[in-house]
């Protein structure tokens, strides 16, 4: 095995190890640069070409294209489950919890087809921020996200009592339980003599 240094179709250079006899890659190629989109390591695929790789675009698409159709259909069974009457309302504008339960939204083909059509800005070959909405999503995509893993918990607090009321309900009734001597703090053990 040796170390070696390919190209994709772009120019963009990655780490690989390939195998000495028969020039096949042993693992996970490395990207040396950095892009606002990266393209993921199964769709880069190496070429009859000695140093060469190639990003499968069409494929890529097709994969993003059928993570969203799941991720649709995730989010119809937990406004059916959640909402029932309104799931279709609740389709329509998902609440912060359907999106919770859901999990992250696969991206749009859009950042995919600026990678095809060889957008430098996309690909990581130039500093110029282009505009347009597209540019947006991708800016959005990349920025660290603020997540509350039990959101989806909010609208069941509801069908619990406050505490304080189950203890004013208790006392009310008589039915409250006597407490003994407040347990000992955790810390060193007491000495016997």
């Amino acid at each position: 095995m040796q170390g070696t240094i390919v190209r994709d179709q772009h120019g963009r250079k990655y780490s690989a190890v390939i195998e000495k006899e028969t020039q096949c890659f042993t693992g996970q190629l490395i990207p040396l640069f950095r892009a606002p989109v990266m393209p993921p390591p199964t769709r880069i695929q190496p070429t009859s070409e000695l140093g060469m790789v190639y990003i499968n675009y069409d494929a890529w698409l097709t994969e993003t294209r059928t993570h969203r159709t799941h991720y649709r259909e995730a989010l119809r069974a937990i406004a059916d489950s959640k909402y029932a009457d309104k799931a279709g309302e609740a389709m329509e504008n998902p609440t912060p919890q359907m999106l919770m339960m859901a999990g992250p939204a696969p991206m749009s083909d859009k950042p995919i087809l600026a990678c095809k059509a060889e957008n430098r800005w996309v690909l990581g070959l130039s500093d110029v921020v282009p505009t347009g909405a597209w540019v947006k999503e991708i800016l959005e995509m990349n920025q660290p996200r603020e997540t509350n893993e039990f959101a989806f918990l909010e609208d069941s607090l509801d069908e619990f009592a406050d505490e304080a009321e189950v203890e004013e309900e208790a006392e009310e009734e008589g039915t409250v339980p006597t407490v003994g001597e407040a347990p000992r703090k955790r810390g060193r053990p007491r000495r016997l003599a």
